[in-house]
């Protein structure tokens, strides 16, 4: 029950319009013997208002699920397993957090379903930089003290020293697109993940 009150909480933290989740499901595809985890899309979180907290969630279902078909990979059905990819703005900081949620339908209706969750949510890790500019060949960053620190730490290298080593590194670099679209043109929203995630490496410093 404290999991699904935390999980509330972190909702009504957000806009009225970013009261959401994206929603992605593990599955096992035969031919190629690889488990993949499918993009549902974005799902509205209901029950919101209500101050009985429970051990369920509710959310609509996505429409790639409306499917009957049950051997559609989207097709959802009691006992699958869906994972919750959201955002919530930290109550003391007032920093962006995001996390994953691995749930379980309980129920499985026309336009929604109940969910439960199976685990404790997971934060994401890493370092906050600052995007300064992007195009198709790379992407700029703040080179910020804390970023040098954590992926090359050394008191014995000179400034000039971390940043060569850095380039010899690999790092995943997780976007977090954000865009609104009013309901007039809301049907031209681009069906984009709630995250990008990129194997980079550093070139120019």
């Amino acid at each position: 029950m404290d999991l699904v009150a935390r999980f509330k909480d972190a909702m009504r933290l957000n806009p009225t319009e970013d009261r959401k989740v994206y929603v992605s499901k593990p599955y096992l595809d035969e031919k190629l013997q690889k488990g993949l985890l499918l993009d549902l899309g974005y799902s509205d979180v209901l029950g919101l208002s209500s101050e009985e907290e429970g051990r369920t969630l509710h959310i609509k279902k996505p429409t790639l699920a409306w499917t009957k078909d049950r051997r559609d990979p989207h097709h959802l059905g009691l006992g699958g397993i869906l994972i919750l990819h959201y955002g919530s703005r930290a109550p003391i900081s007032g920093r962006k957090e995001y996390f994953q949620l691995v749930t379980e339908i309980v129920k499985d209706g026309l336009e929604n379903i109940t969910i439960r969750p199976v685990a404790q949510e997971a934060i994401e890790g890493g370092i906050r930089l600052g995007l300064l500019d992007f195009s198709a060949n790379g992407f700029r960053i703040d080179a910020i003290e804390e970023f040098i620190d954590y992926a090359e730490p050394s008191d014995r290298l000179t400034t000039a020293e971390q940043f060569e080593r850095l380039q010899q590194h690999l790092f995943l670099f997780a976007f977090y697109p954000k865009i609104r679209f009013s309901r007039e043109i809301e049907t031209h929203r681009p069906a984009l993940p709630k995250r990008i995630s990129v194997l980079g490496q550093i070139v120019r410093s």
